[in-house]
């Protein structure tokens, strides 16, 4: 199946944005069994945001160093956009990450966490795409690799869709 220009420019984009900035000989070997679902929604302000949550699947504990987890630092997740029915592609500027907590956590099996990555803070170009107020919707590719310093995932990905409604 051929993809559309735009899409193919949101593919590439997506997977240069996810490359890891771990070094070969620090990386753990694949794969740590998690699950990562992903939900379009807004905060009470009305900011768009993607719900994170990331679920051990596996039989062991997983610590999550610092920058690890999906919704904030360098291993975070990584988004393009797209604007529907014509598929504009939602171009983001490089930026510097946010500095996460200095805090580990440890992610018992079984055991999940929640957060959000408010849009507006990390990639404001969908955010405002989201917000222009006109009858459309915006999908949100995603893509999530745990790279932890004792735990390693495949790389996970998938949409959500922002609807955004005439005002």
């Amino acid at each position: 199946m051929k993809l559309p220009r735009g899409l193919e420019l949101l593919v590439c984009i997506l997977l240069l944005q996810g490359t890891s900035q771990v070094s070969a000989a620090d990386r753990v070997v694949c794969c740590t069994p998690i699950a990562v679902n992903v939900s379009s929604a807004y905060a009470q302000d009305g900011a768009p945001i993607l719900k994170v949550t990331i679920r051990n699947n596996g039989t062991s504990a997983i610590r999550l160093g610092p920058g690890d987890n999906p919704w904030i630092g360098p291993q975070m997740i990584k988004a393009v956009g797209m604007v529907l029915p014509d598929g504009r592609p939602i171009l983001n500027k490089t930026r510097a990450v946010i500095e996460p907590s200095p805090l580990s956590e440890s992610l018992l099996p079984g055991q999940s966490l929640d957060d959000v990555v408010n849009l507006d803070e990390m990639y404001p170009e969908i955010a405002g795409e989201i917000r222009r107020g006109v009858a459309r919707e915006v999908m949100v590719f995603w893509t999530y690799r745990l790279l932890g310093a004792d735990a390693a995932s495949e790389r996970i990905g998938g949409w959500v869709l922002f609807t955004t409604k005439s005002h």
